[in-house]
């Protein structure tokens, strides 16, 4: 991975190369605020549509 890659833009390029459907993200610091997590979504969803970012309480269907 680049130094210049952040993992979530690391998922995103493996999940084109894998031509997946759907791309949940997670991320686990407290100090990322919900205005941050916008922004990297909407970074997110120019490279990969069905890109999202998970929320507190979202559930998912596996």
């Amino acid at each position: 991975m680049p130094a210049c890659q952040v993992p979530w833009q690391a998922g995103i390029r493996y999940g084109q190369k894998l031509n997946i459907n759907k791309l949940v993200i997670t991320h686990h610091n407290p100090e990322v605020g919900d205005h941050t997590l916008r922004m990297r979504e909407n970074e997110a969803r120019e490279k990969f549509q069905n890109a999202s970012f998970a929320k507190t309480g979202d559930k998912f269907l596996l």
